[in-house]
């Protein structure tokens, strides 16, 4: 049960993975050197069985008139260390939002590091089911947000910053890797930095990358493109040659 962002954690937790910070704690049982122990083994494998235990409320629209409508999960308080605060009931977008998005960069860092398997926590369902916050799927058969952002970070080729912070500077390069498992391939990689409303503002394409058979890391140049201060959206295209 190696989980960098759940119960809490806060973001230094995974920008610093596999080494956490000494306020973090060595949860538990981990000894301080474990995780690199196992990701440097060739004889171990290391399958993370219960990861990334961060929390998404159900969509409470759906849940109106049931009897678990809006009770507070004893998973509540986890927001106050990732988010800072509690988040309320109309807040439950955010709330799966925040789950979404902490499961895909957790789930694809530790991909780079070349995990052998990841499982999420329970998918659906639990022995705390009514206010159990946890799954990808709530009580009622409802996927949430995180179910399809995992499914987008389980892809056999996956392309994405190889950073997990979502603030650059003016001197910071946008760094892509590719995460490959499978066949060797060859492949063409467009990154697209697109402001709200979809237009291109900057962009970089890397031609013919071969990719080696197998669970492989390709790390690519990074590029700084010429922006002004504001939020933007970067879109990764990888294309089969």
């Amino acid at each position: 049960m190696d989980h960098a962002t759940g119960y809490g954690a806060e973001w230094t937790t995974l920008r610093c993975y596999p080494d956490s910070p000494e306020w973090s704690g060595e949860q538990g049982w981990r000894i301080r050197g474990y995780r690199r122990d196992y990701l440097d083994s060739k004889e171990r494998a290391y399958f993370d069985f219960e990861s990334e235990e961060s929390i998404g409320q159900p969509n409470w629209n759906l849940r109106k008139g049931k009897p678990y409508y809006k009770i507070k999960s004893y998973e509540l308080d986890y927001d106050i260390g990732s988010i800072g605060r509690h988040l309320t009931f109309d807040e439950w977008e955010e709330s799966q939002a925040w789950q979404a998005f902490s499961a895909f960069e957790a789930y694809k860092k530790k991909r780079w590091l070349d995990y052998d398997g990841l499982a999420w926590c329970c998918l659906h369902g639990g022995g705390n089911t009514a206010t159990y916050q946890k799954p990808l799927i709530d009580y009622y058969g409802h996927a949430k947000l995180s179910f399809y952002s995992l499914r987008m970070a389980f892809q056999e080729t996956l392309a994405a910053s190889h950073d997990v912070d979502i603030v650059y500077g003016p001197g910071d390069l946008m760094k892509p890797v590719i995460m490959h498992l499978g066949e060797s391939i060859m492949v063409n990689l467009i990154v697209e930095v697109q402001d709200m409303n979809g237009r291109i503002l900057a962009s970089e394409v890397y031609r013919e990358i071969p990719l080696k058979g197998g669970r492989t890391v390709t790390e690519l140049p990074g590029f700084r493109p010429e922006l002004a201060e504001g939020y933007y959206r970067v879109i990764y295209t990888v294309n089969h040659i």
